[in-house]
């Protein structure tokens, strides 16, 4: 449970019935196309996100074919997509050849109109055209250049993923840390079935907290299946060290639902995930109206251990040493983690002996402690059906082994997870 570090959550909630009764509106269907050599490019997903300063829109076909737009800034107005500008726009072709990137010097057409910039609804939507190019022969320059020409390009009502904030005036996440004062320049906010997620950034660093049952009222962070904090002082170098609460409250002073914000405070000892550095004390931290989302979540894990049937409830992810470690925990506090490289990708691989890439270990949990069991290399493996969005989809089976020699075998297991 301890691998709360990062969180990955999103959850529905039933919105109340205001003013007059009527039709129900139509869903918003979202939609990514674009005309080069004679055809029109239309995808069969398509997704925005802005993270930091900066977004991305991409519409992708199920043979691989895809359109990537990049882009600094975020919200409706014109923005520059070429690389002068810190954007770029690129061409994946459906056979995985090598990229059309928008990089040449007689390529300078390159824009994006943002129309709609939904954050309430969560939606995108806009127009664009640019120029790409690639070498005939990566390998051999003087082959020349081959181009496509984009135009035409409208994206309307593509899924939205931002960490802009409304109202960011309004809200207030801010701790000390031995002392020192970290107040969040960036604030990120999501609530699900698996409880309530707060993230604040202030250069490159992150702290959060995940509580798993949020109501009004205290949580003991010395007990991390009630709620967890996490402090990454550099989150931009996964060999950084990185903190959790091994102690402490968190209170939840307020929290509206329906409007979706909360208030509160917590305090305590953040401890390194490695016992690599000194335990940080936590003062007079305040988290101040942070407006939360909701979303549907597509994350689960089932699987067989010996045979018993095994459904998680709980998904935390965390990022580290260049790896992305996913733990699934049912309501029994017994869980399995699967370790991934940061660069996963769609494939079949051999099981290795954990915590090293492609591995994994089930822990079992009783009224006398936790008996971990670590995979055996060889024994099983791990397939990667898919990887879009950042929703990793895949199966696994192998056998794993405690201290004592004692074995384990988990089967038939299958899995969903958002490991952004």
């Amino acid at each position: 449970m301890v691998f709360t570090a990062i969180f990955s959550l999103v959850a529905c909630e039933d919105e109340p019935l205001e003013g007059e009764f009527g039709e129900t509106p139509e869903p918003l269907i979202a939609s990514f196309k674009a005309d080069f050599d004679g055809e029109t490019f239309v995808a069969d997903q398509s997704s925005a996100i802005t993270w930091m300063g900066n977004t991305t829109v991409t519409g992708t076909k199920d043979n691989g074919e895809a359109v990537t737009l990049s882009f600094s800034g975020s919200g409706i107005g014109i923005y520059s997509l070429m690389p002068t500008s810190n954007g770029s726009a690129t061409y994946q072709p459906g056979d995985d050849s090598h990229l059309y990137v928008n990089e040449f010097e007689n390529d300078t057409i390159g824009v994006v109109e943002i129309t709609k910039y939904d954050l309430v609804n969560q939606v995108a939507s806009g127009t664009f055209k640019f120029i790409a190019s690639r070498y005939v022969d990566p390998e051999v320059d003087s082959l020349g250049i081959e181009t496509k020409v984009f135009t035409n390009g409208i994206f309307e009502n593509v899924p939205l993923q931002s960490d802009v904030v409304t109202e960011p005036e309004d809200q207030n996440f801010q701790v000390e840390l031995d002392g020192e004062l970290l107040v969040g320049e960036i604030i990120t906010a999501t609530m699900n079935a698996d409880g309530l997620k707060i993230s604040a950034t202030n250069g490159v660093k992150k702290i959060g907290f995940q509580i798993f049952d949020p109501m009004i009222g205290s949580f003991d962070l010395s007990d991390e299946t009630n709620a967890v904090v996490d402090y990454d002082p550099d989150y931009t170098n996964d060999e950084d060290f990185l903190f959790y609460s091994s102690e402490g409250n968190i209170t939840i002073t307020s929290l509206n639902e329906i409007e979706g914000t909360v208030s509160g405070d917590f305090s305590g000892i953040l401890t390194e995930l490695f016992g690599g550095a000194e335990n940080i004390e936590m003062t007079n931290g305040i988290f101040e109206n942070i407006t939360f989302s909701t979303e549907t979540s597509s994350d689960f894990c089932t699987a067989l251990i010996n045979g018993e049937t095994f459904d998680a409830t709980i998904f935390p992810v965390v990022s580290t040493g260049g790896t992305i470690q996913v733990t699934f925990s049912n309501d029994l506090e017994d869980s399995i983690t699967l370790i991934f490289p940061s660069g996963v990708s769609g494939g079949t691989y051999p099981i290795t002996a954990f915590p090293q890439p492609y591995s994994g270990k089930y822990t079992d949990s009783t009224d006398l402690g936790e008996t971990i069991y670590n995979s055996v290399p060889g024994t099983g493996e791990i397939v990667i059906t898919s990887i879009e969005n950042n929703i990793l989809v895949g199966s696994f089976h192998f056998d794993a082994e405690d201290g004592a020699g004692n074995t384990v075998s988990i089967t038939e297991g299958g899995f969903s997870i958002d490991i952004n």
